[in-house]
């Protein structure tokens, strides 16, 4: 191999690694935003769950804290906002 063939050898690694690199990121950033929506939903469910005075025990914390659907979330955060108990908000319906 001539130096010529070494350096662009070089140049298309390099240029790999860094389209490697970029789709990495990119895929952790959607992962990590993700996550901080379905944190900030459970958040906003507790936020509501306590502020109409609904008492959350600890299994149904637990349930909501370890839910990473946003879809289940989403429904939950609905419910809450008229439900007159945790059970409630937490039913599983038909059409879950």
């Amino acid at each position: 191999m001539v130096f010529a063939d070494l350096k662009n050898d070089f140049v298309f690694r390099r240029i790999g690694i860094a389209k490697g690199e970029a789709i990495g990121i990119a895929k952790g950033e959607a992962i990590g935003i993700a996550k901080g929506q379905i944190a900030g939903k459970i958040d906003a469910l507790l936020a509501i769950l306590t502020a109409r005075g609904i008492a959350v025990g600890e299994a149904a914390r637990s349930q909501i804290e370890e839910c990473d659907s946003a879809a289940t979330l989403d429904r939950w955060v609905a419910r809450a906002v008229t439900a007159s108990s945790v059970e409630e908000v937490l039913a599983t319906a038909k059409s879950d």
